[in-house]
């Protein structure tokens, strides 16, 4: 059933994204990379893609070069994709760069292979053995060696936006599966994730006899730049990629947990500079203002701290829970371990066996947005938010390929009837009929003869 709406879905896609595609006639050595915007407003996004450099594996790579649909280079990187064995392959190389995309519209950017350029730095990074600290136009961060994200000073008002180290912590939960123990506000904390030794890291990847960071830097390029920080407790991991920009006043973190643990709540901790704060957040069809107690509330896709000291926000693409105190530590809810079912209020018996929750890997992708002023500031988290959960189509496209030497000029087709005066009325398909096949399942074949 769901494979099956799934097809319909994908062919829906395509078909509407060939609709808007710009009729330029490619030429040679080129690769269209097309970007749509399926919002009502202008985006300007990061995009990156892996696409394919040639029909066949090429023997070395090759470089490349990006323009966009006005003929100026634009700024791009080859790495940060979502798996590094794809960004070192010569066939399947990567392409990030900045989008600008009008609303309801698919735009034409162009690969073309030549030597690649060189662009401004405008980033910098520099590691040494107790942290890595990262440098853009809008932020300074310091990510520590054995903490992570410790610090994260927002350049404009020159404020700090952390007073400790952004990580996963468990907090304190009831085996009931159903919530209605209304005692429990998940609050309490547990145990944080730390950060993963090298030897824990060598054996996370399956090296068990290497070692590795436990922070480091995955992705160094002139459009952005992301660190991961990789931390575990008990038998549960997580990993932290936070990419900053040169271009873009946000920040993006990618969260992978590898949930193990059982009946306790699993929570991405912000603890921002926000004091005094007043938490708002959206709700269907509108938006809410909820007291700093420290209590869990339900929120849809972001919620947002304005303080006087500074505003600040967390968009994101599928959590529904957070509390939040009157210091400004701000807690999102991720994962809940409790028996699956279960409306025990009473701690499990260890006698018996149970299925948990959430035993599995968890991807959730969040946005940083801050600023001094109020307005500027929401309207930028509500524009995250539809990004992070309608993202923008992205897709590449080959030029007509070259027919082999001796080819015919007209092939033969796929189905031909003789002679002419017989007429193909319908045609049993040979499988079960799916969506969009351009032949009747009807069962018959008919003719039709002229006399």
């Amino acid at each position: 059933m769901f494979g099956f709406a799934h097809d319909v879905a994908r062919r829906v896609i395509v078909k509407g994204q060939h609709a808007l595609m710009p009729h330029v006639t490619p030429t040679p050595d080129t690769i269209p990379v097309y970007v749509g915007n399926p919002h009502g407003t202008p985006i300007r996004t990061a995009v990156g893609l892996n696409f394919l450099s040639d029909y066949a594996p090429p023997p070395a790579y090759k470089e490349y070069a990006l323009y966009d649909d006005q003929g100026a280079l634009v700024t791009s990187q080859n790495r940060g994709g979502d798996a590094i064995i794809l960004d070192e392959n010569a066939w399947k190389p990567f392409c990030g760069f900045i989008a600008d995309i009008p609303p309801l519209s698919i735009r034409r950017y162009e690969i073309r292979f030549q030597p690649a350029p060189t662009f401004e730095r405008r980033i910098a990074v520099q590691e040494t053995d107790q942290a890595i600290s990262v440098t853009t136009p809008f932020w300074t961060a310091t990510f520590d060696r054995a903490c992570g994200l410790v610090s994260l000073i927002h350049k404009a008002s020159g404020k700090d936006l952390l007073n400790g180290a952004v990580r996963f912590v468990a907090m304190k939960d009831r085996p009931n599966a159903w919530g209605s123990d209304f005692s429990v506000v998940f609050n309490e904390p547990f145990a944080p994730l730390e950060i993963l030794s090298p030897a824990e890291v060598g054996a996370f990847v399956g090296a068990e006899s290497r070692e590795g960071p436990g922070v480091r830097v995955i992705t160094n390029g002139d459009v952005w730049v992301t660190i991961e920080c990789l931390s575990g407790w008990a038998h549960t991991r997580a990993s932290l990629r936070f990419t900053l920009y040169a271009d873009l006043p946000h920040i993006d973190l990618n969260t992978t947990l590898y949930m193990g643990a059982r009946a306790k709540m699993l929570k991405l901790q912000f603890p921002f500079t926000a004091w005094n704060c007043r938490p708002f957040a959206e709700i269907p069809y509108g938006i809410a203002q909820y007291p700093a107690d420290a209590s869990e509330y339900p929120f849809s896709r972001w919620v947002r701290l304005d303080s006087h000291h500074l505003n600040v926000g967390v968009a994101n693409n599928g959590l529904n829970g957070f509390d939040v105190n009157a210091d400004g530590k701000l807690n999102l809810s991720v994962a809940r371990g409790a028996i699956h079912g279960s409306p025990l209020e009473t701690d499990a018996d260890p006698n018996k066996a149970y299925t948990f929750m959430d035993q599995e890997q968890i991807n959730t992708k969040f946005r940083i947005v801050a600023g001094e002023d109020r307005a500027e500031t929401a309207g930028a988290l509500v524009a995250a938010a539809h990004e992070l959960n309608h993202p923008l189509e992205k897709f590449f496209a080959y030029f007509a390929p070259t027919p082999p030497t001796g080819a015919v000029a007209n092939p033969a087709p796929l189905l031909q009837v003789s002679p002419s005066s017989v007429v193909l009325g319908a045609l049993k398909s040979g499988n079960r009929r799916r969506v969009g096949d351009p032949v009747a399942g009807n069962g018959r074949h008919k003719r039709h003869r002229d006399d």
